[in-house]
């Protein structure tokens, strides 16, 4: 009878171990990036961090895998869509879901020109819904129209790009710096 206990308590152990072991390495896996925070803008592809990892492996257009330290990596596109593929890894290299976003240019605007009342004005790019204006390297605002007055005195160097409002997978180049005084 000592010898049955003594094989039941023993399986009894082994199977609460083997369940708290299991349980503690499921713990262990990433949870999935959040598509929707996936961003392309000014040369940087970037994504909120994910709870649980330590790292993510990304891959770009089907091409090689990199695993980068953080939620962001260089990456410079100015005329092509292209896709990206991130998964979020812990230290154990367990992995969440893998994630895939597209992302669309819209043209980069060339035509930027000051009328003389002091605007500036510029052409209708296709697909856009509105257009992101950077004054002296300060924080972008969107404007819905295709000119913008500069307020203050003073020269001001403006920058314009086109958005598509409220969907982040469209991206655009900034235009070439235009003065104005």
């Amino acid at each position: 009878m000592k010898r049955y206990l003594r094989i039941l308590l023993t399986v009894l152990l082994c199977t609460v171990l083997v369940s708290a072991l299991w349980a503690c390495d499921k713990a262990k896996v990433p949870a999935n990036p959040d598509v929707n925070t996936i961003r392309y803008s000014d040369g940087f592809i970037t994504w909120d961090a994910v709870e649980g990892a330590t790292k993510y492996r990304i891959r770009i257009n089907d091409g090689s895998e990199l695993t980068v330290a953080s939620p962001q990596y260089p990456y410079a596109e100015s005329a092509n869509s292209f896709t990206i593929q991130v998964t979020a890894l812990n230290d154990a290299d367990k992995a969440s879901e893998t994630v895939e976003k597209t992302f669309y240019p819209l043209a980069t605007i060339t035509s930027l020109t000051v009328r003389e009342d002091g605007v500036l004005c510029w052409d209708t790019i296709p697909g856009a819904t509105s257009y992101e204006v950077e004054v002296d390297g300060g924080a972008a605002e969107v404007v819905p129209a295709t000119e913008y007055r500069v307020s203050g005195e003073g020269a001001h160097a403006l920058r314009v790009r086109p958005v598509v409002a409220g969907d982040s997978t469209y991206f655009s180049s900034w235009s070439a710096p235009q003065y104005v005084t």
